[in-house]
């Protein structure tokens, strides 16, 4: 909802549930696009199978995995990386933005060292770790 690609829904809102904005309608088709070659796509996802064979599961976890979006030809890729740096109250996208450098930031100071938990916290709360002192 905070990035405009639902209206929310339930008692005390027009709709009786959440909806897709025309917005969260286009990245749905986009993201349909990219899966809709896969055989779970096509045969599968519209019925109640108990049992789908893992070579077809597979398949659709490469075409459907959150990891597609870093590649460029993703197709729902430029619509969510438009709605995250962009939609909703401007605002909230500009700290969403600010918060994205930062981790930015902590990743490419740290790319050599890596980061544990602990370390993780010193750099968001303190801008600094104790392995900088």
């Amino acid at each position: 909802m905070e990035l405009g690609l639902l209206y929310p829904g339930g008692p005390g809102f027009p709709y009786p549930m959440d909806l897709p904005t025309e917005y969260g309608k286009q990245i749905a088709a986009a993201y349909r696009q990219a899966v809709q070659d896969t055989e779970y796509y096509q045969h599968y996802f519209d019925h109640d199978a108990t049992e789908v064979p893992l070579v077809v599961l597979k398949d659709y976890i490469r075409s459907a995995c959150l990891c597609q979006l870093q590649v460029p030809t993703a197709p729902d890729r430029p619509l969510l990386l438009d709605a995250f740096q962009h939609g909703g109250e401007k605002n909230l996208a500009k700290a969403r933005r600010e918060t994205f450098q930062l981790f930015l930031d902590i990743a490419e100071q740290t790319a050599e060292t890596g980061v544990d938990q602990d370390t993780f916290r010193q750099l968001l709360y303190f801008q600094a770790s104790y392995l900088d002192f």
